[in-house]
């Protein structure tokens, strides 16, 4: 059995300034799924130790800013770090379950207005994946 990667923090902190182009790289570019699935682990995994011990501070305000985008394809990058930010904490009971009750506090109700742009334009090419992805 293998056991722990520990990875520097610096090396950390570099993956976390570049996780959301990369992702944006492997769904509007390159168009791979596999990658795209490689990397919403590694946001996944990074977001179970350090989004909790606030050694993310600015993982809400990307994703934000990502859902606010113009583009389709970076509101689909914000909706791949939701889900895995979700992910990571959804399962857990007492004080980390706040994070998962912060989460739809902070994004449900701009997630609707999303879900209402989306299901209005009928001719976007990641339609189908976005509405998926909010619920």
């Amino acid at each position: 059995m293998m056991g722990q990667i520990n990875i520097s923090e610096s090396d950390r902190n570099s993956v976390k300034q570049t996780i959301f182009q990369a992702l944006f790289v492997s769904i509007e570019k390159l168009q791979n799924n596999m990658i795209t699935k490689e990397l919403e682990n590694i946001f996944y995994n990074i977001a179970q130790t350090d989004f909790e011990n606030n050694q993310w501070p600015d993982c809400y305000s990307q994703i934000l800013e990502c859902l606010s985008n113009d583009q389709e394809a970076m509101q689909l990058v914000g909706l791949c770090a939701l889900k895995e930010l979700v992910r990571a904490f959804k399962l857990e009971i007492h004080e980390s379950r706040k994070i998962t009750n912060d989460i739809g506090e902070q994004f449900l109700p701009g997630l609707e207005g999303l879900l209402s742009h989306v299901s209005q334009n009928g001719d976007s090419k990641y339609q189908m994946k976005m509405m998926i992805l909010i619920f």
